[in-house]
Protein backbone atom coordinates (compact mmCIF):
# COMPACT_ATOMS: atom_id res chain seq x y z
CA UNK A 1 0.00 0.00 0.00
CA UNK A 2 0.89 3.18 -1.04
CA UNK A 3 0.04 6.44 1.16
CA UNK A 4 0.91 9.81 0.36
CA UNK A 5 0.48 12.80 2.43
CA UNK A 6 -0.31 16.33 0.32
CA UNK A 7 1.38 19.38 0.34
CA UNK A 8 0.12 21.29 3.81
CA UNK A 9 -1.28 18.71 5.23
CA UNK A 10 -0.10 16.37 8.22
CA UNK A 11 -2.63 13.02 7.08
CA UNK A 12 -2.73 11.19 4.39
CA UNK A 13 -6.26 10.37 3.30
CA UNK A 14 -7.49 7.92 3.40
CA UNK A 15 -5.87 7.44 7.02
CA UNK A 16 -5.04 3.89 7.43
CA UNK A 17 -6.22 2.86 10.99
CA UNK A 18 -5.42 -0.72 11.53
CA UNK A 19 -7.91 -3.27 12.84
CA UNK A 20 -5.80 -6.34 13.78
CA UNK A 21 -2.14 -6.99 14.13
CA UNK A 22 1.09 -6.26 15.67
CA UNK A 23 2.68 -2.43 15.42
CA UNK A 24 6.19 -2.00 16.69
CA UNK A 25 8.69 0.96 16.23
CA UNK A 26 12.16 0.85 18.24
CA UNK A 27 14.87 3.59 17.96
CA UNK A 28 18.12 4.06 19.59
CA UNK A 29 18.35 7.40 20.91
CA UNK A 30 20.72 9.87 22.77
CA UNK A 31 20.50 13.65 23.99
CA UNK A 32 23.79 16.08 23.84
CA UNK A 33 24.20 19.15 25.54
CA UNK A 34 21.71 20.81 23.53
CA UNK A 35 18.56 18.92 24.51
CA UNK A 36 18.67 20.55 27.98
CA UNK A 37 16.66 23.65 28.87
CA UNK A 38 15.98 24.79 32.15
CA UNK A 39 12.70 27.10 31.86
CA UNK A 40 12.02 28.24 35.29
CA UNK A 41 8.13 27.53 34.88
CA UNK A 42 5.55 24.95 35.54
CA UNK A 43 6.14 23.83 31.28
CA UNK A 44 9.46 22.34 32.96
CA UNK A 45 7.68 19.25 33.74
CA UNK A 46 5.87 19.36 30.23
CA UNK A 47 6.34 16.22 28.02
CA UNK A 48 8.62 16.57 24.50
CA UNK A 49 7.12 14.10 22.23
CA UNK A 50 9.80 11.55 21.04
CA UNK A 51 8.43 9.37 18.75
CA UNK A 52 5.49 6.87 18.38
CA UNK A 53 2.45 5.11 16.55
CA UNK A 54 -0.95 6.98 16.18
CA UNK A 55 -4.17 4.55 15.28
CA UNK A 56 -6.06 7.71 13.92
CA UNK A 57 -5.72 11.30 14.87
CA UNK A 58 -2.99 11.23 17.60
CA UNK A 59 -4.87 13.23 19.96
CA UNK A 60 -7.82 10.46 19.79
CA UNK A 61 -5.82 7.34 19.78
CA UNK A 62 -1.87 6.85 19.82
CA UNK A 63 1.22 5.63 21.82
CA UNK A 64 4.52 7.61 22.09
CA UNK A 65 7.49 7.74 23.97
CA UNK A 66 8.17 11.17 25.53
CA UNK A 67 10.65 13.03 27.56
CA UNK A 68 11.64 15.71 29.66
CA UNK A 69 14.74 17.49 31.60
CA UNK A 70 15.28 17.23 34.88
CA UNK A 71 17.28 20.37 35.95
CA UNK A 72 17.85 19.17 39.24
CA UNK A 73 19.59 15.85 38.33
CA UNK A 74 21.07 17.04 35.09
CA UNK A 75 19.32 13.50 33.76
CA UNK A 76 16.33 12.87 31.05
CA UNK A 77 13.17 11.06 31.96
CA UNK A 78 12.09 8.89 29.44
CA UNK A 79 8.05 8.14 29.87
CA UNK A 80 4.92 7.14 28.08
CA UNK A 81 2.69 9.33 26.60
CA UNK A 82 -0.95 7.62 25.37
CA UNK A 83 -4.34 8.65 24.28
CA UNK A 84 -6.99 5.84 24.26
CA UNK A 85 -10.27 7.35 22.74
CA UNK A 86 -9.57 10.94 23.23
CA UNK A 87 -8.59 10.52 26.65
CA UNK A 88 -4.98 11.28 27.80
CA UNK A 89 -3.54 8.78 29.74
CA UNK A 90 -1.72 9.06 33.03
CA UNK A 91 2.19 9.09 31.86
CA UNK A 92 4.75 6.43 33.59
CA UNK A 93 7.76 7.12 34.15
CA UNK A 94 9.93 4.22 31.93
CA UNK A 95 13.17 5.89 33.86
CA UNK A 96 16.42 8.22 33.18
CA UNK A 97 19.21 8.31 31.23
CA UNK A 98 22.22 10.34 31.10
CA UNK A 99 23.74 13.41 28.85
CA UNK A 100 25.24 11.62 25.50
CA UNK A 101 23.80 7.84 26.67
CA UNK A 102 22.77 5.75 23.95
CA UNK A 103 19.88 3.65 24.87
CA UNK A 104 16.97 2.03 23.06
CA UNK A 105 13.56 2.38 22.98
CA UNK A 106 10.64 0.35 22.15
CA UNK A 107 6.76 0.32 21.51
CA UNK A 108 5.23 -2.66 20.36
CA UNK A 109 1.11 -2.50 20.43
CA UNK A 110 -1.47 -5.47 19.41
CA UNK A 111 -4.87 -4.57 18.11
CA UNK A 112 -6.97 -7.59 19.01
CA UNK A 113 -10.64 -7.58 19.01
CA UNK A 114 -10.83 -3.40 18.51
CA UNK A 115 -8.47 -3.46 21.94
CA UNK A 116 -4.97 -2.68 21.89
CA UNK A 117 -2.00 -3.97 24.07
CA UNK A 118 0.63 -2.20 24.63
CA UNK A 119 4.28 -2.54 26.03
CA UNK A 120 7.24 -0.03 26.44
CA UNK A 121 10.51 -0.66 26.72
CA UNK A 122 13.44 1.05 27.72
CA UNK A 123 16.60 -1.03 26.69
CA UNK A 124 14.81 -3.96 28.20
CA UNK A 125 12.92 -3.23 30.88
Amino acid sequence: MILTIKQGKHYCTPFPIPKLGRLEMEQYVSFDESCKYNLKTIDQADINKLFGLSYGWHHYNSDRIGWRYLVEEDVFEILTYSYVNGVRIPSISLGKVKSNEKFRVKISTTIKNSKRFVVFKLNDI
